[in-house]
């Protein structure tokens, strides 16, 4: 950034150089921010490896494996690995938001001592990084980008209807009818997983739920006199098949489907990169300056192609909840 024929070259060296120190702060600041209760990449871990200008990544899809055996010292004839493999190329895409500075704002922090103001520095960073969570979880049709919450290789399952009859939501549910939905996720990924003999290979591990289910499952209590949450209830029941945790996940409000109509969706998985992970080859980038009229513009971008399931099998969606 030199200032040549730029609103810069109003102001002179000693002022020019505050100014550029104030710039170089606030994008500083820009760059770490917290992400705070966006945990998408927390989900479907990072993809590393793919270079930040790459246009699209090719996945390999894996829904079946093959089968070891017993063979001999010279044998020649050792079985593939891997049957059942699918390719797909996923495209990636820039994400986008800009701040700015006009020019009352650098004669403020020229001439008055005026410092300037980061919040539009900072809301273009969360503003992308809300959108790349949302892409990561979701998807995004417009691209024909899949998700986490989203991709039609995963198995889905429909919440049983309670006693009643009269719902599938867990908040209308008891906790043994909870309890049954949970095992139906569990057999689910033990039954896509399980090898040849019978025997799991699977352990699935965490359980995020959508907002409403979560919120119930943390107030409700197993007994009038108890202390024990639904929630503590079955984090002990479910540990030994494999479940440590039971997440709160916004994005899982509406985005399954029962009957036609939009439910609430909640997701088990197997937490890991060589199953599911999230494209996201520029996490967060400020670009140089851009100078028009009487304002300097700073574009913003991160790049992501959504999230991808190398192994569907290794989770299962559950709708209704």
């Amino acid at each position: 950034m030199n200032g040549t024929g730029t609103i810069l070259d109003l102001y002179d060296g000693d002022t020019l150089n505050s100014l550029r120190v104030e710039f170089n702060q606030i994008e500083k600041a820009a760059y770490n921010l917290p992400r705070e209760n966006l945990d998408a990449i927390q989900s479907a871990p990072i993809k590393g490896g793919i270079n930040k200008g790459a246009q699209t990544y090719t996945v390999k899809t894996i829904t079946k494996l093959g089968m070891a055996k017993v063979i001999a010292e010279n044998a020649k004839d050792l079985p593939p690995v891997s049957i059942a493999v699918k390719k797909d190329t996923v495209e990636i895409h820039d994400v986008g938001a800009s701040y700015e500075f006009s020019r009352a704002e650098l004669d403020g922090a020229a001439f008055n001592n005026m410092p300037l103001e980061s919040l539009d520095a900072l809301a273009a960073r969360q503003t992308i990084d809300e959108k790349v969570d949302e892409i990561i979880y979701v998807g995004e049709k417009t691209w024909g980008l899949l998700g986490l919450l989203t991709n039609p290789n995963v198995t889905t399952a429909i919440a049983a209807n309670n006693a009643a009859g009269t719902s599938t939501k867990w908040k209308n549910k008891t906790l043994d009818e909870i309890t049954a939905d949970i095992q139906t996720m569990v057999d689910a990924v033990f039954e896509a997983t399980k090898g040849p003999r019978g025997s799991g290979t699977v352990t699935p591990d965490p359980l995020k739920v959508p907002r409403d289910a979560f919120t119930y499952l943390t107030t409700s209590y197993t007994g009038t006199d108890s202390t024990i949450t639904f929630l503590d209830a079955l984090l002990k029941k479910f540990a030994p098949q494999g479940i440590k945790s039971i997440e709160c996940c916004n994005s899982a409000a509406g985005v399954g489907l029962v009957d036609g109509k939009a439910a609430d969706r909640a997701l088990l998985y197997k937490k890991a990169e060589e199953n599911v992970f999230s494209i996201l080859p520029v996490v967060f980038r400020v670009l140089p300056p851009q100078y028009s009229g009487l304002a300097i513009t700073y574009n913003c971008t991160a790049r992501t192609g959504g999230c991808c399931w190398r192994r569907p099998t290794t989770g299962v969606y559950m709708d209704g909840v």
